[in-house]
């Protein structure tokens, strides 16, 4: 195959059909080649250079070049050949395509085109493409996916990213080494396989609308890719196929900044520069924990090292340094205090026990025990890099690069530096996987068994293991299990502007299991149910005006409802199998469904079509509904 190249240094290039033995053929008086055929016969390459407003040709090796047509009236874009003719699209009269003698250069012809600009154009002949038999033409070559011949045989080959297995046949059927970088600017999280011998940066997921993805990690127990949203303030994560999109956590974030996964406990930590914290939670978003208040504080990049239950961060803050702490917050210390202006990437290598780290300000990579003692530079500033996030992956150093906007290598034993991949917006957080890498987790009483028989949070240390609680809830002396008993908050966010905290509503009673929830704008006033105390309750948003609206025959009320407009208040009770309303202050209460229900749920009201909508967990799960006054029989909607 043989293509031309308009790039900074133009040229004409061939190579195989697998794209090896990759050679330029001709770089010299070349500006824009454009249009490109090839006379099989001859065995010549043509070529409209749209720069120089000529046609040309040279041999398969680039040898005999000739010029064969030169009119700087005439603009050639598009070429292809019919032998012995040549024809070529014109941008200086937009309307023509000329036919030229393809051994003496002559205009022999000019047709007219009605239309607008012509571009590109290929002949339509048999003798393009001879009817013949290849290695390739039965069953694939026995290629899984790409046949592509060669001089004496063919090559199998696979699409971009994917190895060929060993039999030369097969392609893998998913990258297995890989790179893993954001791209805020771009809104993009890409993937870089390493398991083939070129690099190129496929995006596996394009976040829309007002998203940075910064920080990102990536969980091989589940598949699924893991990134911070500093525009939003969110935590969210998906499969690596792009499907299950989920929010983990968004309350309270502000700039998180630093991501990364535990998957052996099935963890995830993350630092929050707004809120100058570490906090940690569960994989599927619950138990969130406070783990560090870091005080003035800027916490940033954070990794892990489970073998060790170990965590290290850096931090941005009046004193900058690297921390770190066992993975449950306890043992905090600094490591490396001075000479740091913006430490930001941080990564480790478990081969040598190094740890590495940049610095955004002083331009530098760094590297140190993971004491914090041999310290020593890696890549001065006068390499002329802004170093952002940090990677690294046999003997070579990854990082993402806001002088360049790429992703450079550098091989520490070679000295040698390389663009991985350029022409970047904004590149941020950088992680490489390998499987062979990843800690199995598998120590006597590790959180990798049973979550350590913890009933939320089991946390990776040195010599074991520590179970805890989300913020607020208390540890029972059992050491194992969270006490809720008495533990029960509801919350509001605004919704007209992102990246807003979550405010805790302070009423003035207790609250222990709150399930439902819902909001009266007439009055202000917000109702919940709880199903640990057996009650529906209502207050103003401060918390003052509680009033316990009913209590008496509550048993498990897991939804309700208000109607604002008719003044009326719905719930369901899964414990008494019952659809209830009573007024909004409890009064005038009536049971208005309790025949053909079992396990009702939650419950929604469209006021102005006068319907209401139920969820039943009963024996033939379901969704319902009915009319608001509850006449009619329930129509079963799912």
């Amino acid at each position: 195959m043989i293509w031309t190249d308009w790039g900074s240094a133009p040229k004409i290039e061939k190579a195989s059909l697998s794209g090896q033995q990759r050679v330029a053929i001709v770089t010299k008086e070349v500006y824009r080649p454009n249009g490109i055929d090839l006379d099989r016969g001859g065995k010549r390459v043509y070529w409209v250079d749209a720069g120089y407003d000529r046609v040309e040709s040279v041999d398969y090796n680039g040898d005999n070049r000739k010029l064969l047509f030169e009119r700087h009236s005439l603009h050639p874009f598009g070429m292809t050949l019919i032998p012995p003719f040549l024809f070529f699209t014109d941008w200086v009269t937009y309307r023509e395509l000329h036919m030229l003698d393809a051994t003496t250069g002559e205009v022999l012809k000019s047709f007219s085109i009605n239309g607008g600009r012509p571009m590109g154009i290929v002949a339509y002949d048999s003798g393009r493409q001879p009817a013949a038999s290849g290695p390739c033409s039965v069953n694939n070559g026995g290629c899984s996916h790409f046949c592509v011949p060669k001089a004496s045989n063919h090559e199998c080959v696979c699409p971009t990213g994917l190895a060929v297995k060993q039999d030369g046949k097969t392609c893998e059927e998913k990258v297995k080494r890989f790179i893993l970088f954001a791209d805020a600017d771009d809104k993009s999280t890409n993937i870089i396989s390493l398991d083939v011998s070129y690099f190129v940066a496929q995006t596996l997921f394009n976040h829309v609308g007002n998203q940075r993805p910064i920080a990102l990690d990536y969980d091989p127990v589940e598949d699924r890719v893991y990134w911070s949203d500093v525009a939003q303030g969110l935590i969210v994560s998906a499969f690596a196929n792009v499907t299950s999109l989920k929010t983990l956590f968004r309350c309270n974030i502000l700039s998180p900044e630093g991501l990364v996964i535990d998957h052996v406990a099935r963890n995830i930590y993350w630092t929050d520069t707004g809120t100058n914290r570490i906090e940690v939670g569960r994989l599927d978003g619950s138990g969130r924990k406070k783990l560090i208040n870091t005080g003035r504080d800027e916490p940033r990049a954070i990794l892990l090292d489970e073998r060790n239950g170990m965590m290290y961060w850096t931090d941005w803050g009046a004193n900058p340094k690297v921390e770190k702490a066992e993975m449950d917050g306890s043992g905090r210390r600094s490591i490396v205090t001075g000479n740091l202006a913006r430490p930001n990437g941080l990564t480790l290598d478990q081969t040598t026990n190094r740890l590495f780290w940049a610095d955004a300000k002083l331009d530098t990579i760094e590297m140190s025990d993971l004491d914090g003692g041999n310290r020593q530079t890696v890549l001065p500033s006068t390499a002329g890099i802004h170093p952002y996030g940090l990677a690294i992956y046999q003997d070579i150093i990854y990082w993402t690069d806001w002088n360049s906007q790429s992703v450079i290598s550098y091989n520490a034993t070679s000295g040698q530096m390389n663009v991985v991949i350029p022409d970047l917006q904004k590149p941020m957080d950088i992680h490489v996987f390998d499987p062979s890498l990843i800690f199995s987790g598998k120590r006597p009483h590790s959180c990798s068994q049973n979550n350590g028989m913890c009933s939320d949070l089991c946390l990776l240390k040195p010599r074991g293991y520590q179970c805890a609680c989300p913020t607020g809830i208390v540890l029972k002396e059992d050491g194992k299990n969270c006490d809720y008993a008495n533990h029960g908050e509801i919350y509001k966010v605004p919704l007209a502007v992102a990246n807003t905290p979550c405010y805790l509503l302070q009423i003035n009673i207790n609250i222990s299991r709150p399930v439902a929830v819902d909001y009266d704008p007439v009055e202000g006033k917000i109702y919940w149910t709880d199903v640990t105390l057996k009650l529906l309750a209502r207050a103003f948003p401060n918390g003052s005006s509680v009033e316990v609206i009913a209590h008496t025959d509550v048993v498990t009320p897991g939804g309700l409802a208000v109607d604002y407009i008719g003044r009326i208040l719905y719930w369901t009770d899964t414990g008494t199998s019952k659809l209830e309303v009573a007024r909004l202050d409890g009064s005038f209460r009536k049971s208005l469904i309790t025949t053909g229900i079992e396990n009702p749920r939650a419950i929604i009201l469209d006021i102005p079509e006068r319907q209401m909508y139920w969820s039943d967990w009963g024996s033939s799960p379901k969704i319902e509904k009915a009319n608001m006054d509850g006449m009619g029989l329930p129509g079963q909607l799912l």
